[in-house]
């Protein structure tokens, strides 16, 4: 895996990654990945997809990953607006994925990724030969029933994220509480993973 810089502006770096052979690979994939996470997080993704001839091309969003962080606490991904997403996307498309169009191009998008490249194929209908979504995060822009967050919670999240703003805190983070024990996690039952 090759690791790159891509300079949005005199603000914002994103970190990219190439993986496989461009000269071998029968088609390109496109990983975007979701809030939080990062490009390391998907090195065993990487290496599945260029088994089977395929080169795989993804990058850390801003304020995600090593790309460029936005808030003095670096520990906090950060965004301003999805379209700043939607622009970082789009400058990567056109100066890393267009170049690589001799071979098919596939997107493959993750939770905040998949939103990504929804409202990115809605604006750009052609460039993909077929996309793939894994856990998307489609709001109700996409879904008639949008993320669901059970009966009670919706408005408690709504009244938090309220006061939290009004008191100056918008920016503070939210947190799921941690279990602590393995065996209680209820993201995955791989320990590997």
């Amino acid at each position: 895996m090759k690791t790159f810089t891509l300079e949005i502006d005199d603000k914002v770096t994103l970190r990219w990654v190439e993986a496989g052979s461009s000269r071998d690979c029968r088609a390109w994939v496109l990983l975007l990945h979701g809030r939080t996470e990062f490009l390391e997080k998907y090195e065993e993704v990487f290496g599945g997809l260029v088994e089977r001839g395929l080169g795989v091309i993804s990058f850390d969003w801003r304020g995600q990953g090593l790309s460029t962080r936005l808030l003095p606490d670096d520990r906090k991904g950060h965004v301003d607006t999805f379209e700043d997403y939607l622009d970082d996307l789009d400058r990567f498309v056109r100066t890393e994925v267009a170049p690589r169009a001799d071979r098919p191009l596939i997107l493959l998008a993750h939770s905040t990724g998949g939103n990504v490249a929804m409202r990115y194929l809605i604006r750009n209908p052609t460039l993909f030969a077929a996309a793939i979504f894994t856990s998307p995060l489609w709001s109700l822009q996409f879904a008639p029933l949008g993320i669901r967050l059970g009966r009670l919670s919706t408005p408690i999240v709504h009244l938090v994220a309220r006061r939290h703003c009004r008191n100056g805190d918008g920016r503070e983070l939210a947190r799921e509480p941690n279990g602590g024990a393995f065996e209680a996690n209820p993201l995955t039952t791989s320990r590997e993973r």
